[in-house]
């Protein structure tokens, strides 16, 4: 899991995916990797306490522990920069992704942030015209990437699901190393990690592995199963993901191995979970030059 450890779920699923990685998908990963990491936090606000118990409170989001120590990524200050402001108190949930619109408006634009990253600007590249109008092809660097990424998601895919029943302290201590990651994991159950994190602070049995990171943030408040939800209701129909957009999940595969992403004929790359199924088998398949 060496890889996985360095990268965050944006550059995972964007390396898998290409171009296919749809915009909603990378902001919803990178948000709950930001939580994990405890950069974020999730708040209450006492004066807006739901009324009555039919209500949702609702979620605000503040600086965490690890905020002014963190080193942050392009792909992750569209929901850091807001809090660098001094004075800044906590941001509603729907204010937090409105506030991300101008860095994400149009799909090439949050891509574009991903690739950014020391990790992958070396691993993809761009013609004339895809610089004009969108697309990349992985490098053959990227390429040597694609396959280790590809290798180590088979291996937790394969793992995971059976330890997290079986073993919970060895299943934590996967999530433990490759963090975020873990939600690009095919079938990955959000409130099965609740239960199994209140069965392991009950059970002497059963060893604590180190702490995961901001769990809470994520499960106890709903922010992972939320996040559809949040985005339709606030920015969906001003994001490219919306119904009739070019962020299709077949879009950039061409049929020759050029295509956008580099991805081979019918890659199996989805559009919306960061590519899991495109790692099926011996691996993923994939052009590039």
């Amino acid at each position: 899991m060496n890889i996985l450890a360095t990268l965050t779920p944006a550059e995972t699923s964007f390396i898998l995916d290409g171009q296919n990685a749809r915009v909603r998908e990378l902001m919803k990963v990178t948000l709950m990797d930001l939580l994990l990491k405890k950069v974020l936090k999730v708040t209450s606000v006492a004066s807006q306490a739901p009324k009555d118990n039919t209500e949702k409170t609702p979620l605000y989001f503040g600086r965490g522990d690890a905020f002014f120590t963190y080193s942050a990524k392009p792909h992750e200050e569209i929901y850091l920069s807001h809090f660098r402001k001094p004075n800044t108190s906590p941001v509603l949930y729907k204010h937090l992704l409105k506030l991300t619109l101008p860095h994400v408006n149009q799909k090439w634009k949050y891509q574009n942030l991903v690739l950014r990253s020391v990790t992958l600007h070396q691993c993809f590249s761009q013609s004339m015209m895809q610089l004009l109008f969108g697309g990349y092809r992985r490098t053959r660097q990227g390429d040597a990437l694609h396959r280790n990424v590809c290798s180590e998601m088979n291996l937790v895919q394969q793992q995971l699901p059976d330890l997290l029943h079986s073993n919970p302290a060895q299943a934590m201590e996967i999530i433990r190393v490759i963090g975020g990651n873990v939600f690009l994991v095919p079938g990955f159950e959000v409130d099965l990690m609740r239960r199994i994190e209140q069965a392991m602070a009950e059970a002497d049995s059963i060893p604590a592995p180190e702490p995961v990171g901001g769990w809470g943030d994520v499960l106890t408040t709903s922010t992972y199963s939320d996040f559809d939800t949040t985005y339709h209701n606030t920015v969906g129909s001003a994001h490219p993901d919306s119904g009739g957009g070019s962020d299709g999940g077949s879009s950039g595969c061409g049929g020759d191995g050029g295509g956008h992403s580099g991805c081979g004929g019918d890659s199996g790359c989805g559009g919306g979970s960061g590519c899991s199924s495109g790692c099926g088998g011996g691996g993923c398949g994939g052009g590039g030059d």
